[in-house]
């Protein structure tokens, strides 16, 4: 038999401890060979304890020690929010199971800092020739294997800057690991250096410093110097040049599910066009966001200050006056629209950037205003949802039906369940961080005619004037 992932089994209930070969057995897969990320797939099907062979330190030990990087290898680590809910539909292969926040990930790998020789090996007076191994772990399309290029000669401060650009379904259930290899000449013959894994979650974004192990044991003073940039994801488009993400006509919404209890499907049914509209004001926020980025020739990584400090240099390269305003009723809901005044035709690039940093300030202004309201209505009809279990149960237990039929209908119920209160909560996520992009701009003078960006250096204010004049400026503050 194999194990059954869709069996919705309370969390924290079952506490098993199998040995490595009766679970591989069990999984399918045939002494000696393991499966290379076991723990994960115990951990993700409810098994709360799982014997590991402490005896090799090899890729499971490894992604083992990773997951506990999280909480300082001491204590407990709560699972991702949709195996706690009590009446939570999980699936660890359902690919449409609600509660997925897919995103897109940049990996740029930028340099290493003082890598060793491999452990054991014959290279007296020899200089390593250094490469990185990315791989993730996880459900089967979140897996993926980068490879950057060798670097001859160099083990004390090899360069790479190599970027990797890759999609997670489920970011709670994918792990990552770093592995440094030293080439050879030979079949086989490349010696391994040291290794860092962690859950992709737990990596904040930005620059990071990893520091690597071998065989359980830290490398003092080795590392590799990494970029890690993270957003939403939607969809890809089939042709390339169209943007990253799908229109609102290929979205993909929550799906039409009756549970056949009436109050609940009522509930759930009516609320069908809040779930569209949530899905809508957050992908329409991540579209306008992305063409941004793309209008203004920077990569996922880049911030808002980024684009608009281009925007602006554009703008006094070509002798155009632009004027930033603030629009909205209240503080807490105000964007910027951005208008430029030229007697020649503009450049079309100038263009672009003003068109979609004006659409992207617009999508802000309907999460801002409307986000928070949509996500209290579908927080209700959640709750409303949640008041009725006690009613499906004893509905179900009178009309004798069987135990697939229960199954099936609890399925369901979870299903509706999750799917409002995780649409609720994404919605808000998403509302919090455009408002906290929007922080990036911030408006000293309306009637401005010149942009000036405004750092601090150890303390120190510095101004770079950007613009045809220094008079009535906005300031844009680049974090």
């Amino acid at each position: 038999t194999s194990l059954d992932t869709s069996v919705p089994l309370p969390p924290f209930s079952l506490s098993v401890c199998l040995s490595v070969l009766s679970l591989t057995s069990l999984l399918g897969f045939s002494p000696p060979h393991s499966c290379p990320f076991l723990s994960l797939v115990c951990v993700s099907v409810y098994l709360s304890t799982v014997a590991l062979n402490y005896q090799t330190q090899d890729v499971s030990m490894d992604l083992n020690d990773g997951k506990f990087r999280q909480n300082g290898q001491a204590g407990y680590i709560l699972k991702p929010r949709v195996q706690r809910e009590e009446m939570s539909r999980f699936d660890f292969h359902d690919r449409a199971m609600p509660g997925l926040h897919p995103k897109l990930y940049t990996i740029t790998v930028i340099s290493g800092q003082a890598l060793p020789k491999p452990p054991g090996g014959n290279k007296h007076g020899e200089v390593i020739d250094p490469y990185i191994v990315i791989n993730t772990f996880g459900r089967p399309e979140d897996q993926y294997m980068f490879k950057t290029r060798t670097i001859q000669d160099n083990g004390f401060n090899p360069t790479w800057n190599q970027s990797f650009s890759f999609v997670v379904h489920a970011p709670d259930y994918t792990y990552v690991r770093f592995k440094v290899m030293d080439e050879d000449w030979g079949p086989n013959a490349d010696d391994f250096i040291g290794q860092f894994s962690a859950p992709l979650e737990s990596i904040m974004p930005g620059y990071r410093h990893i520091h690597l192990t071998c065989s359980g044991n830290a490398l003092e003073n080795t590392s590799l110097f990494v970029h890690v940039g993270t957003m939403d994801y939607i969809g890809a488009t089939p042709k390339a040049g169209k943007g990253t993400f799908k229109t609102r006509k290929n979205r993909e919404y929550p799906a039409s599910v009756s549970v056949n209890f009436p109050a609940i499907d009522s509930i759930y049914h009516g609320s069908t066009p809040n779930l569209r509209r949530a899905v809508d004001m957050r992908e329409d926020y991540t579209f306008a966001y992305v063409m941004f980025k793309e209008n203004c020739g920077h990569g996922p990584q880049a911030v808002i200050s980024d684009c608009v400090q281009l925007m602006a240099v554009k703008a006094k390269t070509a002798n155009i006056s632009i004027s930033l305003d603030v629009i909205g009723e209240s503080q807490a809901t105000q964007v910027y629209r951005v208008d430029y005044s030229t007697k020649t035709q503009p450049p079309q690039t100038l263009v672009a950037m003003v068109t979609s940093f004006n659409h992207l300030n617009k999508a802000i202004q309907n999460l801002l205003v409307n986000g928070e309201t949509l996500a209290t209505e579908l927080k209700k009809a959640y709750k409303d949802c949640c008041s009725h279990h006690g009613d499906l149960k004893t509905h179900l237990q009178e009309t004798g039906a069987n135990s697939r039929k229960i199954n099936t209908t609890m399925e369901r119920y979870g299903y509706v369940t999750c799917t409002l209160t995780l649409q609720a909560d994404q919605l808000l996520r998403c509302r919090e961080t455009a408002a906290t992009d929007l922080k990036l701009v911030r408006l000293d003078d309306v009637t401005m005619t010149s942009l000036v960006i405004m750092s601090v250096d150890n303390g120190r204010t510095v101004t770079n004037e950007i613009g045809p004049s220094a008079n009535n400026i906005a300031l844009i503050y680049c974090h």
